[in-house]
């Protein structure tokens, strides 16, 4: 159907990819023309050039019923037991199109964001010693404040039931430095609302 109740988010397909649904215009259509400039092989453009490894490859897009969908790299394809977190990154997670009634509504669902700049959308982290998964779903990740998102949020993210673990935290904060070099040197793009996934080996 045509509701967006109905709208599967991501699926994934057994060749490695996923199939991620593109949002309501015009939100959606500048993802998919961002995507489609970042992997377009005729780009010469070198801030591009420079996002491209960042990013899961595009594969094009595709349609099944009446919902779009941008087909993307599955980047824990290969993983066995895959800890993921999404992290919305940015200090103003609304676009520059938004209503003041969405704008309101995202204020209230991120009170701290202007302060640390990004918010934890949600966690999923294997226990070995249980064999079990721990999620920490928006209810958890919204009810943090400025000094729990990095007491209480952080560490759920690197703690599988050893404490926390330092050595993943390191590589991570290094796998991260490259995409921070590119917002820092870039002023050709403004991004809304967008996410960075940390995923490791769990």
């Amino acid at each position: 159907t045509s509701s967006k109740k109905s709208k599967v988010a991501l699926l994934e397909n057994q060749d490695g990819t996923v199939l991620k649904a593109v949002q309501q215009p015009p939100r959606g259509d500048r993802e998919v023309d961002f995507y489609k400039k970042v992997f377009d092989p005729e780009t010469k453009d070198p801030t591009l050039l420079q996002l491209r490894p960042l990013l899961p490859k595009f594969h094009g897009c595709e349609t099944y019923g009446d919902v779009r969908y941008l087909r993307l790299d599955n980047l824990v394809t290969n993983f066995v037991k895959p800890c993921v977190t999404d992290l919305k990154m940015g200090a103003i997670v609304w676009g520059p199109d938004s209503s003041e009634e969405k704008i309101a509504k995202q204020k209230l669902k991120y009170p701290d964001i202007k302060k640390i700049c990004f918010q934890i959308g949600g966690i999923k982290t294997y226990y070995p010693k249980t064999d079990e998964y721990r999620s920490f779903g928006k209810d958890f990740t919204r009810s943090l404040n400025e000094k729990e998102v990095l007491t209480k949020g952080m560490p759920a993210i690197f703690d599988q039931g050893f404490g926390l673990q330092y050595d993943i935290a390191e590589v991570v904060l290094r796998r991260l430095r490259p995409v921070s070099v590119w917002f820092e040197s870039q002023t050709q793009w403004k991004f809304f609302g967008s996410s960075i996934l940390i995923a490791y080996e769990g």
